[in-house]
This record gives C-alpha cells, structure tokens and sequence, in this order.
C-alpha cells in the first residue's frame, strides 16, 4: 500500500500530476478535475502572482498608461519624451501592456495635435503658391509632351485638385491616415516580422506603430518637417522592432520602411 508522501500513517490515494508524490485525500486539490499537492499548487500560484505583478509593474512605467492619474498634458509629455530620448527602455515595457486603447488614443491625440492642422496649412496655403512659382518658373515640365510617354500632372494640375478638396474630404483624413499609418501598415509590418521569427503579436507591432506617432510632432516645422516626420518614424519604429520582437537592425528598418515605400509608390495614383 502506497503512502501519502507527507503523511506516512495515511493511505496515499492520489497521485500529484505535476510531481508525481502520493498524496492523501486531506492533501489533495483538484483543479479542473486534476489531483495536485499543496506544495505545487501553492508553488504555482506564487509564480503567477510574481509574473502579474511584473507585468502590472512594467505596464506602469508608460506614463501614458497613467493619463488619468498624471493628467494629459503631464503624461504625453513625459512618454514622447521617452519615446525620442529613452526608446530602448520605453519599449520595454510595451509587450507586457496588451490593451489597444490607450496606444490608439496616443495616436490620435499625436495626428490631431500635430498632422491635421499642419497637413491643412501645407495643403490650402504652402503647397499652392509653391506650385505657383514652379509652373511660372518651369522648373516642373509635364513629362510626355513630345517623348511619346504618358503626360502626367502638371503643378498647375495638382494646385487644382489640393484647392478643390471639400471640407469633408479634410475632415475625413485623420480617419483615412490613421487606418493606412496604424491598423494596415501593422498588419503588413506583422506580416514580415513573423517571416523573420519575431518574439511578439500583432498588439505589441500596433502599439508600436502608435507610440511612434509622436514623430508627426516635426510636422510643425513647414515643409522640411513632413521628412522630419517620416524619418523620425522610421528610427522610432526600427528601434522599437528591435527591442520589442527581436529583429536585427537591418530587418527592423526594413520592416519600419514599409508604409513609407508603399506611400511613395501609391502617391501617383491619386495626383
């Protein structure tokens, strides 16, 4: 007759499935149906606790996580700084925060603060007279007069479309932007980190992506910003790549480049 491991008087009438002792019935608990003993299941539930309690702490250490606590202006503030001149250890923390709450308001908040009103100034008063003094200047020929290629828009062309937008197709464009900039190009960028056998889900490439918004702050600066933009979006999303899922420098900016290289390809189409 077996006997319980902690108890030698008593018959040992279950076996733990995690280490094999023989237990008796007043060391026994059943979980889902299985028989484990105190110690193991004690064992686990103390690693559980520590794992959340890391997980709590990590999430923590994004000020924009604590917008209520901190205020607003506080906790954007202190996470774009942390974003520009902490990135490794902003990052850090970003796998162990699942939510896409907060990370999507951070983006909007960046695009409203930063791309709308600045993309609006650029399309209605900046961009117009520039394309005035090119046509006047013929610094732009229309190519395809008298090399047999298809013409294509002229400046003068393009100045009368970007005067022609309606007011709902400039409200709309936040919407449009954030859809291709954040929820598409994750998926794509997803795409190609699994290929390349990154650590993290599609989360933490989304969160990512919206925590690197806050490089539309450039925007602010006319004309030179709109690369500034782009380029401190590409550094902030490569190096988020590289801490987050574990991809080399070179695929982490390949992989950051992405939406840029589909934007610069897409472009013709709608001039």
């Amino acid at each position: 007759m077996e006997r319980c491991y902690y108890h030698s008087r008593l018959e040992g009438i279950h076996t733990c499935r995690h280490c094999g002792k023989n237990i008796c019935e007043g060391c026994v608990i059943r979980v889902e149906g299985e028989p484990f003993c105190q110690v193991c299941w004690e064992g686990y539930t103390i690693r559980v606790r520590m794992i959340r309690d890391l997980r709590e702490e990590s999430s923590a250490g994004i000020p924009w996580r604590r917008w209520r606590e901190l205020g607003p202006i506080q906790a954007f503030v202190e996470t774009a700084g942390q974003v520009f001149f902490k990135p490794a250890q902003f990052f850090s923390h970003v796998p162990a925060g699942k939510e896409m709450g907060p990370p999507l308001l951070f983006a909007v908040t960046c695009i409203l603060l930063f791309w709308f009103p600045m993309n609006i100034l650029h399309l209605k008063y900046i961009f117009p007279p520039l394309l005035d003094n090119l046509e006047s200047r013929g610094a732009l020929l229309s190519p395809g007069e008298g090399d047999g290629r298809p013409p294509t828009a002229t400046p003068q062309d393009i100045r009368h479309r970007l005067l022609s937008l309606s007011n709902l197709e400039i409200l709309t464009m936040p919407i449009s932007y954030l859809v291709y900039y954040i929820i598409v190009a994750s998926f794509f960028q997803q795409g190609l980190i699994t290929l390349f056998h990154g650590r993290e889900g599609y989360i933490a490439t989304f969160q990512i992506r919206c925590y690197a918004m806050v490089a539309q702050c450039f925007w602010l600066i006319p004309i030179v910003g709109i690369f500034l933009a782009e380029i401190g979006s590409l550094v902030v999303c490569a190096r988020g790549f590289q801490r987050v899922q574990k991809l080399s420098y070179s695929r982490s900016l390949f992989v950051a480049s992405v939406p840029i290289m589909i934007s610069f390809l897409m472009s013709p189409a709608f001039l």
